[in-house]
């Protein structure tokens, strides 16, 4: 009682008075910061009535270490309770302290009420109801708190379900944040109080600290475990310096029982521990700037400012300084953040999962499209071998028969020597010239060309040469050095040698255009003749208009064709 006769014998003008009736109006918030000793506010119930009226202080926090009330003139004691004594001693049980005033007919009386909260900060936010007005009140914070933990508790569990589904961690963490933090929320309006440990004034002490340190640290945690590979090493380090602070703290609270008993050791763990809070919320928020021009993670950059913003927002509300406009309707800001919070993470899971499921069939889609690849590249290459050993059959063992059967002609000839056979002789000896020249035609279209020892270019040129002699169309080409690899090179030589045939057979042409250049690891192809245009729909059915578009597909290239009459172009790119 010694501080309350102190607090009473103050001189009237050095504490704050303040009507009921503008309290009841308007609400009165103070945030005093840090503080090392009691604070007093003058309570003036200067409203006439009629008959005898009971109204509820309701303080807003539910927190205060020592909270009185007491007759200003008479000095009697109406109230004594806080955060030191058993909830269940509190005036009326609910979590905030709401204390009973009752008001008398043509009467003006003066209440001081006290609340000591030294060696911590002190924010409270005074509110009058009549008995109607508090059961709305509490009606509507009963349904908003117990919807939220609803709320919390669904995606607690959804969030533990889907990283045992998934195996990922960083749901785990989130689903234990959830968690923490909604304990946290609901201890720090008191709830937890009266519920749980109504009578273990300890346990109120360290429960307020801790959880708050706790869903700090496992928002922390989150935030390393989802931007893990993007973290670099001095950064990380960084955090989970942090994250041992912030263990430390928690275990500096537990092996220090009397903590909340000591001003003075209060007042120091709160001066020194608030800032470091600060600058390491303070860190974090410069280093999501860095995860911002990440797309992906717009849900989840978003959701983490939030967070580290009301984070930040509170550390300075300890501090005694206040960033929003809303100060007094704080404790409803804290819970519908908790709310959106929950519910923008939510979204950005949700977000993610799709997006992960997106790019695993994408994945499925390359690792066919590759599996294709490998298979088609087998085909071709048993397509390219099956050729030449046809080739190299037909060279050895057809030109070799025809090869003879020459030479026993013209032994024949010779031994003969009859003018009258000499003539059909010599027809047929140009018959088997003849069909050796063909046959070397069909060789040289399944042999492909050495590319091991010879430039692209010169192979391509030797034969378009040989064409021009074969059929007397004029194809310009002016070779420049291409060197590229065997396998690319073997398709692009049956590319070009289609081109050139569907130009001869179907387009009726006396000039072919080819030119070809290699530019920034991409080799351009531009082709076209004078013909007569063929038809685009009808010859990509054909087989050979058919391989020439599969080769480049193949090789991950384009292919652009045109025809009118008298010009059929056909623009390819082929990635090197």
């Amino acid at each position: 009682m010694g501080m309350i006769c102190a607090a009473t014998t103050l001189a009237q003008d050095s504490i704050p008075w303040i009507s009921l009736k503008k309290i009841a109006e308007e609400g009165y918030y103070q945030n005093h910061g840090f503080t090392k000793g009691p604070v007093s506010i003058g309570l003036i119930i200067d409203q006439q009535v009629s008959d005898q009226e009971k109204h509820f202080l309701k303080i807003n926090n539910a927190n205060i270490n020592y909270l009185y009330l007491t007759d200003y003139i008479k000095g009697d004691t109406l109230y004594k309770t806080g955060d030191h004594f058993p909830f269940a001693s509190r005036p009326l049980h609910f979590w905030d302290f709401i204390l009973h005033i009752q008001k008398t007919p043509k009467n003006t009386d003066s209440l001081l009420l006290t609340l000591d909260k030294s060696g911590e900060s002190l924010i409270y936010n005074l509110k009058i109801y009549s008995h109607r007005e508090l059961d709305i009140v509490k009606s509507w914070e009963l349904l908003l708190y117990g919807g939220v933990f609803a709320f919390s508790m669904i995606f607690t569990v959804g969030f533990t379900v889907l990283g045992i589904m998934k195996k990922e961690k960083h749901n785990y963490v989130f689903a234990s944040f959830i968690l923490i933090s909604t304990f946290w929320l609901y201890n720090n309006n008191g709830i937890w109080f009266q519920t749980l440990w109504p009578n273990d004034v300890r346990l109120q002490h360290i429960s307020r600290t801790s959880l708050s340190t706790l869903s700090i640290g496992f928002f922390v945690y989150y935030f390393i475990t989802f931007y893990r590979k993007f973290i670099g090493t001095r950064a990380l380090i960084l955090f989970k310096a942090f994250i041992i602070y912030l263990i430390t703290r928690i275990a500096f609270i537990l092996i220090t029982p009397r903590l909340y008993d000591n001003v003075n050791l209060k007042y120091i763990f709160q001066i020194i521990g608030t800032p470091l809070l600060g600058a390491g919320i303070l860190f974090f928020l410069i280093y999501l700037i860095k995860f911002y021009n990440k797309k992906e993670f717009i849900f989840h950059n978003l959701g983490f400012t939030i967070y580290f913003v009301f984070l930040a927002k509170e550390t300075l509300k300890l501090l005694g300084l206040e960033i929003i406009a809303f100060a007094d309707a704080d404790q409803y800001i804290s819970i519908f953040s908790q709310f959106f919070l929950i519910a923008m993470f939510s979204s950005a899971n949700i977000q993610q999962y799709r997006s992960n499921k997106k790019r695993k069939f994408e994945m499925q889609l390359e690792e066919t499209h590759k599996k294709d690849v490998e298979i088609s590249e087998k085909i071709m290459e048993a397509q390219e071998h099956e050729r030449s050993t046809i080739g190299k059959n037909i060279h050895d063992q057809v030109g070799g028969l025809l090869s003879a059967m020459k030479i026993k002609m013209e032994t024949l000839k010779v031994k003969k020597n009859d003018p009258s056979l000499n003539n059909e002789m010599n027809q047929f000896i140009e018959i088997i010239d003849k069909c050796s020249d063909e046959l070397h035609a069909i060789v040289d279209d399944l042999v492909p060309p050495e590319f091991d020892h010879q430039d692209f270019s010169d192979i391509l040129f030797n034969r378009i040469a040989m064409i021009e002699n074969a059929t007397q169309i004029e194809i310009h080409y002016n070779p420049s050095p291409v060197k590229i690899d065997s396998q690319i090179g073997i398709k692009l030589y049956r590319i070009i040698s289609e081109l050139i045939t569907n130009s001869i057979k179907h387009a009726q042409c006396t000039l072919i255009n080819i030119s070809i250049l290699k530019d920034r690891g991409m080799l351009h192809i531009n082709y076209n003749d004078n013909g007569i245009g063929i038809d685009m729909v009808q010859v990509k059915k054909k087989h050979g208009i058919n391989n020439i578009y599969s080769r480049v597909k193949f090789m991950n290239g384009t292919i652009d064709s045109k025809s009118v009459p008298g010009k059929t172009s056909f623009y390819i790119q082929i990635p090197l």
